[in-house]
């Protein structure tokens, strides 16, 4: 009986010991995982806007992403901001992806590092547009010759007006083309000093409203996959496979988000891009936000690769691997479906 009963005390004791070990224990569910900093580098393009509404309403925090942006006019300027090193990704579309495959230092004075894709944002065939003035008497593509058009090189408005004047048979000299960048492609054709502009949203909608019933809107009829895309350097994904996921994963929440509250997410968008709300509202029908990776990407880029290797010495190359370019993980770990390119 006595040995029954020191078991017994002994049990006792120990379960006390235990709790009150366990009591000393930090409690593991209050505690916070500081936030992992990172800097995006987006512009104010239309295919931009889950990115401002990730940061906006706290996703990329609820992520554990602490977010710093850098915002650009052109996705251009941003894929420079990557190679310098004042960001970690940058949002940008495909052509000047194209464009750096072929030429190391284009947008930079230093030597590209390795470039990856880790997601398209947008799927969308009607976000660039061209638009004319009534005054100069263009209704119809034809019409364009002799006049003066306004584009920002370097973009892939160069793809797209190529496109557009072989579909209409119209020799590029024929036309007058200057470069300007988008925000002063619309002081241009506001104030008369060209013709015309091909340009982006919400760039577009913005001259629109000031020219107001002075604006076409010309038809395109082309068929092209708009693509804006997040890219970062291929040392940095390799290492931080958690930080790209992430960074999916709020994408996601932003896109629920935009899609359930879209006047909300218009009104964040044009507070970023400083544009009133009834400028993007105008272009925000003709747009579709979602993460993906498909097959139209990998067929735009190489229509864009043999239209570089036509017009450039780089004609002499293969026609590159784009394939190679993808960093497929990130997505297939966080929305596996999005994924419908062939590998």
């Amino acid at each position: 009986m006595y040995y029954i009963r020191k078991s017994k005390l002994f049990l006792f004791l120990a379960a006390v010991a235990i709790i009150f070990l366990l009591s000393c224990q930090p409690d593991r569910k209050n505690e916070k995982t500081e936030p992992i900093s990172i800097t995006l580098a987006a512009s104010t393009y239309i295919g931009s806007a889950p990115i401002f509404v990730a940061k906006e309403k706290g996703f990329f925090l609820d992520q554990g992403l602490a977010v710093t942006l850098i915002v650009n006019d052109a996705g251009v300027e941003s894929l420079t901001d990557l190679k310098e090193s004042r960001a970690h990704m940058a949002m940008v579309a495909e052509l000047p992806i194209v464009y750096s495959y072929f030429d190391k230092y284009k947008y930079t004075d230093e030597k590209w590092e390795d470039l990856v894709i880790i997601a398209d944002m947008v799927l969308s065939n009607n976000i660039s547009r061209i638009l004319t003035r009534r005054d100069r008497g263009i209704e119809k593509p034809e019409d364009l010759r002799g006049k003066t058009i306004a584009v920002p090189k370097g973009t892939s408005i160069d793809y797209l007006l190529d496109l557009f004047l072989l579909t209409h048979g119209i020799e590029r000299s024929e036309i007058i083309i200057i470069d300007k960048d988008v925000r002063s492609q619309v002081e241009a054709i506001v104030y008369g000093d060209v013709d015309a502009i091909f340009s982006w949203q919400p760039h577009i909608a913005q001259a629109i409203e000031l020219l107001d019933s002075e604006a076409y809107l010309m038809p395109l009829n082309l068929f092209y996959h708009n693509a804006w895309l997040a890219v970062t350097l291929r040392e940095f994904a390799l290492a931080n496979a958690h930080v790209l996921e992430s960074f999916l994963k709020a994408l996601l929440q932003a896109e629920q988000f935009m899609s359930r509250y879209p006047a909300q997410a218009i009104s964040i968008h044009a507070q970023y891009s400083n544009l009133s709300p009834d400028v993007i509202a105008h272009s925000w029908k003709d747009i579709l936000f979602e993460v993906n990776l498909g097959e139209a990407l990998l067929t735009t880029m190489e229509d864009e690769a043999r239209w570089v290797m036509g017009r450039h010495e780089s004609a002499r190359l293969n026609l590159p691997d784009f394939l190679s370019l993808i960093h497929f993980e990130p997505m297939l770990k966080v929305k596996p479906h999005g994924v419908t390119i062939i590998q």
